[in-house]
């Protein structure tokens, strides 16, 4: 619930410009949309194994915002068609 509350806060204080988020469920839909609607770019990442709820995968539009977690992230190579993008993010005020 926290991170949801910050995402928001932090969206709509302008201390972010972009968002990740790493889920599967529907916990950060109305957060994400406040984000986007504070102008925050925002991707979702979400395991390939796993059911995405549909809300979820709704509020993040069509690709590139969504991308998902397979093997070949965690075995040191990169997946097909994935460039690697670097991303920063600043915590606090």
């Amino acid at each position: 619930m926290m991170l949801g509350v910050d995402l928001v806060r932090m969206s709509w204080d302008k201390q972010i410009q972009r968002a990740v988020i790493v889920t599967a469920d529907s916990d950060f839909v109305y957060a994400v949309q406040a984000a986007k609607d504070a102008g925050v770019i925002t991707q979702l990442w979400y395991s390939s194994e796993l059911l995405v709820n549909q809300s979820l995968l709704d509020v993040f539009g069509a690709d590139p915002a969504r991308r998902p977690i397979s093997d070949a992230h965690f075995s040191g190579g990169r997946p097909e068609g994935h460039d690697r993008q670097e991303v920063t993010m600043e915590y606090g005020r």
